[in-house]
């Protein structure tokens, strides 16, 4: 056997036979305690070692109804394991030691972790996909009522253990999983049948695993998938996120200040990017630095899928108001614009609210996102928008083409400019997310991060540039206001110099006149 095979072994071994130390200790102690004890209590704790890689605590229990607490039941700031008080009856456990004496104990097995390496084999049967690149990032935690590595199954999950983490900076997919010792020929291994993540009680510090048996817990980490730190990468986001948010904040600015900019396609294209603006803060800020099975994580990724669907919506809303425009030339009943935000922001929303609960469990190793089928809460409506809107578009080319638009109603140069616009900004919103699939799929394809930065950050600019830049009635506005601007300022000091000089004539004047006087007195 290899050399990870041999310290697997050995790791198990010493579990087996401190917790048989365990269960001798607790019999001894109990049997001890049982003549001299004339109190109430349910439970009684006896022997209790604390060194640098191991606890081990033992238990008698003298009436039923038992609740146990490991190491201490008011302290929350380590590594324990609880059972709800009330729900273990002296009937249903184990009589090791003779006398109706029933005992327990509990271990922490700290530095485990590497001798306990997961297999590629693990978590046969497991709930939470196929095996990945796991690691150990906590110490094990059990419970055992008196008899060596039993599992004492309940009805329901009210064993709760939590698992501090070894390491807080890791990133990874989360499992709440136990030491099976009776895997691998009597070796053991990972096993995580009966187990969940209590993904509200967990935090970038712990997680909160509920379970319906007893026996050595720990967190296992997938970091299948997940992308090595990349500072190049990581310039070139913040770089291009930064270029988006001011063409964006700018293009908004220009729509709403300018009043003859003002109408049903400005509407659109401000909501459009807000929502493109929302979500580029929040890849940048919020996407990887949220710990991956936290609450603020999943509020992350909520707010998230809101904006992203409601900018393809609002995309689709553009698509529409240009096909009207078109196609229906003579339909006279113009739809209100709350009928415009109830679809932008509604269909989003209830998707949304849909997709939270039903997924509130399920992240990205690395980023507050979607794993495996989940995703088509995100994939599914951004296929229907684009195709629907691609359809659109084309009907409204043809129509633009076939067409002969009358100059008075329509301007043929400026209704192509504006599908052409359309379409562009169509294509480079979809295409940013095809490519960015790969990614949040959590296949790590070479550097297809780069162009998915560089290409999410130039949406942001062609906002701008086809909204802006290239639009001749916002261009004119903002040259005449930028002339006008100038024109005053030089205006104000040539009129500013005008009357000093005037000031001076007349003073000169006045002393000219008053000397005249004077000398014709003499």
């Amino acid at each position: 056997p290899d050399v990870q095979s041999k310290k697997r072994r050995i790791a198990s071994k010493i579990m087996r036979e401190t917790e048989r130390a365990a269960e001798q200790l607790s019999c001894s102690w109990a049997s001890s305690s049982m003549d001299s004890d004339n109190g109430t209590a349910k439970n009684r704790t006896g022997v209790f070692i604390r060194k640098e890689n191991i606890e081990l605590k033992t238990y008698w229990f003298p009436f039923s109804g038992a609740q146990v607490c490991f190491p201490d039941c008011d302290d929350g700031t380590e590594t324990a394991i609880k059972i709800e008080g009330g729900a273990v009856p002296l009937e249903g456990l184990p009589q090791v030691c003779g006398d109706s004496a029933y005992v327990g104990f509990g271990t922490i097995f700290r530095n485990f972790g590497e001798l306990l390496h997961p297999t590629t084999a693990v978590l046969p049967g497991s709930q939470q996909g196929t095996p990945g690149n796991f690691v150990v990032n906590s110490a094990l935690v059990g419970f055992s009522f008196g008899r060596q590595n039993s599992s004492l199954l309940f009805d329901k999950n009210i064993v709760t253990a939590t698992l501090f983490h070894s390491d807080g900076q890791l990133r990874g997919r989360v499992i709440c999983a136990f030491w099976n010792f009776s895997r691998n020929n009597g070796t053991g291994g990972w096993d995580d049948g009966g187990c969940e993540v209590d993904y509200w009680a967990s935090d970038f510090q712990k997680t909160t695993c509920r379970c319906n048996h007893l026996t050595n817990f720990a967190v296992l980490l997938d970091r299948t998938g997940q992308m090595e730190d990349s500072i190049p990468l990581k310039v070139l986001t913040i770089v291009c996120s930064v270029l988006s948010i001011i063409a964006l904040m700018l293009t908004m600015t220009c729509l709403l200040c300018l009043r003859n900019l003002h109408c049903r396609r400005s509407t659109i294209a401000c909501n459009t990017c807000f929502c493109l603006l929302v979500s580029n803060l929040i890849m940048m800020m919020g996407f990887e630095q949220t710990y991956s099975h936290s609450v603020a994580c999943m509020v992350t990724r909520s707010i998230l899928l809101c904006v992203l669907l409601s900018a393809f919506m609002w995309m689709l809303l553009e698509g529409y108001h240009l096909y009207r425009m078109l196609v229906v030339v003579f339909n006279n009943n113009r739809i209100p614009v709350s009928w415009f935000y109830a679809v932008g922001y509604g269909i989003p929303l209830a998707i949304t609210t849909v997709a939270t609960p039903l997924t509130s469990s399920n992240f990205r190793p690395n980023f507050c996102w979607f794993v495996g089928e989940d995703i088509f809460y995100f994939c599914g409506p951004m296929i229907v928008v684009v195709s629907v809107n691609s359809v659109l578009l084309v009907i409204a080319l043809i129509s633009a083409s076939k067409v002969k638009i009358k100059a008075q109603q329509r301007s043929p140069d400026k209704i192509g400019s504006w599908l052409k616009g359309s379409a562009s900004l169509m294509f480079l919103l979809g295409i940013t997310w095809v490519l960015g699939l790969p990614l949040l799929a959590g296949n790590v394809v070479p550097y297809i991060g780069y162009v998915f930065t560089a290409v999410n950050g130039s949406q942001g600019v062609a906002m701008f540039a086809f909204h802006i830049a290239c639009n001749d009635k916002a261009r004119t506005t903002l040259i005449k206001m930028f002339r006008k601007k100038t024109r005053g300022t030089a205006f104000g000091k040539t009129s500013g110099g005008q009357d000093q000089r005037g000031k001076k004539a007349i003073m000169g004047g006045s002393i000219g006149s008053r000397s005249w006087m004077q000398w014709r007195r003499r």
